[in-house]
């Protein structure tokens, strides 16, 4: 019983931190500089393109109206087009993800032994100069 109470309520702990992230990861991409509709179609576009476009994205709406479509986009597993590339973002994580991980693995490789070598080297030295380092 005990442990199903503490999962119930990490569980609940969940529900404000997603929507923290949420808020937070489309707060930082609206504060981000520039215009994604101008980046799509160029500085040159006719002003009728721009707008039938905001549009269709949706970014000619409410701020909050946006947050919600936004929210309701990640729940469906839909993450959206590249305002850059045009392709699917899920399709781009997937295709870039085995290198994530190749750089991952080999920053670890490097980080491991010279943290567990300073590590050691400060436990065998406590209390000395080369501690404080």
């Amino acid at each position: 019983m005990h442990i199903t109470s503490y999962l119930i309520k990490k569980l609940l702990l969940l529900i404000p931190l997603l929507f923290g992230i949420t808020l937070l990861t489309f707060t930082l991409t609206k504060a981000l500089p520039g215009d994604p509709v101008l980046s799509m179609v160029g500085e040159r576009a006719q002003p009728e393109v721009i707008e039938k476009i905001r549009r269709e994205l949706g970014t000619d709406k409410n701020i909050l109206i946006q947050y919600m479509g936004y929210v309701k986009l990640l729940l469906e597993g839909e993450f959206g087009r590249s305002y850059y590339t045009n392709r699917k973002v899920f399709d781009d994580l997937v295709l870039k993800f085995p290198n994530t991980l190749r750089l991952a693995f080999g920053a670890m490789i490097i980080a491991i032994p010279v943290g567990l070598f300073f590590g050691f080297a400060s436990a065998i030295k406590k209390d000395t100069f080369y501690n404080t380092i």
